[in-house]
């Protein structure tokens, strides 16, 4: 059996390595031309630390990620509620760990490469379409910047990973309507050098119409310089807006204002 997976973002390639671990073949058709460290923060639950280490990739996570210890709730005025304990500090078998999401993304893409070869991950193809023909599934595939016609594909299964705006699952319900927002804005910064609390303890500050979360990450290797330090601080400030507000379609990597925030969190003044 040979599989098709259309994305290449954390879901597709966990899902190649996965495949590949049950000696399934698969390729990753990825619309990107090259796999960048963006975004900030993620949090790896224990749960999904679990099949990460059954994949054997335990030493590459720890030595990207930091263990968490703890989740502190304060109020907006900065006031300690309390602090829950996270990963094997909870009690798990499994640590949680605090990680830059590009760090993250680019160790899957290596192990796929290395794991099932270069070939096995396919940059700026993007899936065009589907159709059915000889009752086989054809993906048919286009260059993302030319958009000129690449070869089709005609798998056994094809898997769609190709995120919120899936070309595949528009396949299937193309008369499906938009996500409903629940008009909560974030923003998201990163302050190098700075610790909060102990390093290792997320912080969660406010109510749930104006937020403010920090925790420490690692910086990604490729794009640390000699001398820079290794951690920093990422940090969200959430807000929700009123109803009506006309705002762009979702982006989790477009550059913000701090205009557009920072008179919200004016008073926020703590230790």
């Amino acid at each position: 059996m040979d599989v098709a997976i259309v994305g290449g973002g954390i879901g597709g390639l966990a899902t190649a390595l996965t495949l590949h671990q049950l000696g399934i073949g698969c390729t990753v058709y990825e619309s990107v031309r090259k796999i960048e460290p963006l975004g900030l923060g993620i949090n790896l639950q224990p749960y999904c630390v679990r099949e990460l280490f059954q994949l054997g990739l335990e030493d590459r996570v720890r030595d990207l990620g930091i263990p968490a210890r703890g989740l502190a709730y304060y109020t907006r005025r900065g006031q300690h509620v309390l602090t829950e304990k996270l990963g094997t500090e909870a009690g798990f078998d499994w640590p949680q760990f605090h990680m830059h999401r590009g760090a993250f993304h680019a160790m899957l893409a290596d192990e796929v490469r290395r794991r099932l070869g270069d070939d096995a991950l396919k940059l700026g193809h993007r899936l065009d379409r589907i159709e059915r023909a000889g009752g086989k599934t054809v993906a048919h595939l286009v260059d993302r910047d030319t958009g000129e016609a690449l070869d089709p594909v005609s798998p056994g299964v094809l898997i769609g990973a190709d995120g919120v705006h899936s070309t595949v699952r528009a396949h299937f319900y193309p008369d499906e309507r938009p996500p409903h927002w629940n008009r909560v804005i974030m923003w998201r910064g990163a302050t190098d050098d700075v610790r909060i609390l102990d390093g290792r303890t997320m912080v969660v500050a406010g109510t749930y119409r104006q937020k403010f979360v920090a925790y420490q990450v690692k910086k990604p290797p490729a794009g640390r310089g000699p001398g820079e330090p290794d951690i920093m601080l990422n940090w969200i400030c959430e807000l929700i807006v009123p109803e009506g507000t006309d705002y762009r379609e979702e982006d989790w990597n477009r550059s913000g204002s701090m205009d557009d925030f920072a008179g919200a969190f004016v008073d926020w003044k703590f230790d």
